[in-house]
């Protein structure tokens, strides 16, 4: 299950913003591909921490099927920030418990910054830059 915890409280907007953030750890957890993929806007890119290059939406659906099962995570919110009703910024670090693959779990950390775009009355993921530490 995921908690989220929060240091200062949320307007409406931002905390709109902050739930469609959690949702996609969710949606991971639950390796929900389509719904991952309708939560994600058609020209998302992105760039894991690490990575030489940024990748596209194809590649990050790819992963969510592929990357360790998310056993339980905790996100703290640094910055959530909503521009002119359409645009999303959300800054936050995260914990999390991944399986491993010879059965085990394996806690890791890191941060993330997500931009969103708000389509038709939900945000939508646009660009992504982050990861484990």
């Amino acid at each position: 299950m995921t908690h989220i915890e929060s240091a200062e409280p949320l307007s409406a907007e931002q905390q709109e913003l902050w739930d469609s953030a959690c949702n996609l750890w969710r949606l991971l957890q639950q390796r929900d591909i389509a719904a991952i993929q309708a939560a994600i806007h058609p020209q998302y890119i992105g760039w894991e921490a690490g990575s030489l290059l940024p990748h596209d939406r194809d590649f990050a659906l790819k992963a969510a099927a592929n990357d360790p099962v998310i056993v339980g995570c905790r996100l703290f919110p640094l910055s959530v920030q909503v521009y002119d009703s359409i645009v999303g910024v959300v800054h936050y670090t995260f914990e999390a418990e991944v399986a491993t693959a010879k059965g085990k779990s394996e806690k890791v950390n890191g941060r993330w910054t997500e931009v969103y775009l708000k389509k038709d009355a939900s945000w939508l993921l646009i660009s992504a830059q982050g990861g484990s530490k």
